[in-house]
């Protein structure tokens, strides 16, 4: 509550936040004309949201320097409250109305959702989409933190559960093939080793429900949990690519990402990498252990489909943090690369898009 007071107090929302450091987002990965369309969808959001960890979506794989915007929002905050308010004025079959239902559900201490996921929901806005000023829904991501869900089959109930909330903060109506799709693919993961890392929605998208699954620590476990899953895909460029990073000894932490509707997985599969962190109980090593996404960065150079430029951009600015001043105090700005993620379309890799994200942390001067 203090830092969000303190960042309400230095701005008016939380495109006013992200000006303070355009010069610490390179030009080559967001250029100044998408800089601003970003600033533009900010302008909506309350500042306090900057108090939580937020960040971007870069296409490594386009010579245009453009991004979408990720924002997290808490339960009982102050930025809740104004998706709240923003859903009381709204038309009551609109996402906005459906996501501020979904976020009062999960305020509440004995509610089945807040026991699984906590208060958190992570907002995705699709930037490029918005027309005359108009930005559409976000996308709406759970992830099921507070109790874990594996491929042990106990927690059949809990899919159920975050699932009827996620369609809820669509505006959906539940459909039972979807959930039963949904358990299936859910329960390939087999044994306690991987576990849902989110399961989310984009209301303005055809219908889909966006599933993470992780972690997967080599090829063969990803493979085999494709093929259980009954994903329809073909995974050629993937494989090729897993297999090359495996050989030249690059330890990473693997996620899949399927779309599944009432008919199953799509053919669209998405895997993402993230370092495998050698003390994982020390929460500030990734931020101090630049060096950890160093051997990946490398093999992703050799890569047609990266654009050079942008990778080299990315590998300036992997993690770190520093203090910049204000009227009232110091804020802590700290940022890292969440993960990358490579997309696979009739069996060969056609995007690879890079999620690095910030944090800003406001102190009081004594």
């Amino acid at each position: 509550m203090a830092a969000e007071a303190g960042l309400a107090g230095e701005a008016n929302s939380f495109a006013e936040v992200l000006k303070q450091f355009r010069d610490r987002v390179s030009p080559v990965l967001i250029d100044d004309s998408w800089w601003n369309q970003i600033l533009e969808c900010a302008q909506g959001i309350p500042a306090a949201v900057a108090t939580f960890p937020f960040g971007f979506e870069i296409p490594l794989h386009e010579q245009e320097a453009k991004a979408d915007l990720g924002v997290s929002v808490f339960g009982l905050t102050e930025s809740a409250a104004y998706y709240k308010q923003q859903g009381q004025v709204a038309d009551a079959s609109s996402p906005a109305a459906a996501c501020a239902e979904l976020l009062r559900q999960m305020e509440s201490d004995d509610a089945p959702i807040c026991e699984i996921v906590g208060r958190k929901m992570m907002l995705e806005y699709d930037v490029a989409s918005a027309q005359n000023g108009a930005q559409p829904a976000p996308g709406i991501f759970l992830r099921p933190s507070e109790r874990p869900i594996t491929g042990d089959g106990e927690r059949v109930e809990d899919i159920s559960t975050v699932l009827d909330a996620i369609v809820t903060g669509a505006g959906w109506d539940s459909d039972p093939e979807e959930l039963r799709h949904l358990t299936r693919v859910c329960q390939a993961q087999e044994g306690g080793g991987t576990c849902i890392g989110s399961i989310g929605v984009f209301p303005s998208r055809k219908r889909a429900i966006r599933l993470l699954l992780g972690s997967f620590q080599n090829w063969q476990d990803l493979r085999d949990f494709l093929t259980r899953s009954g994903w329809p895909g073909q995974d050629t460029g993937i494989a090729s690519a897993v297999k090359h990073f495996e050989e030249k000894g690059v330890a990473m932490h693997m996620g899949v990402n399927l779309d599944v509707t009432a008919d199953g997985p799509g053919p669209r599969l998405g895997v993402s990498f993230s370092p495998k962190m050698r003390y994982a109980d020390d929460p500030n090593y990734w931020v101090d252990s630049p060096d950890l996404w160093a051997p990946f960065i490398d093999c992703l150079r050799g890569m047609d489909l990266v654009v050079p430029e942008k990778l080299s951009a990315l590998a300036e600015r992997v993690s770190g943090a520093e203090v910049l001043h204000d009227h009232s105090g110091s804020v802590i700005l700290v940022w890292l690369i969440h993960h990358i993620k490579f997309s696979v379309r009739q069996g060969q890799i056609d995007q690879i898009k890079a999620y690095p994200f910030f944090m800003m942390r406001s102190m009081k001067r004594t």
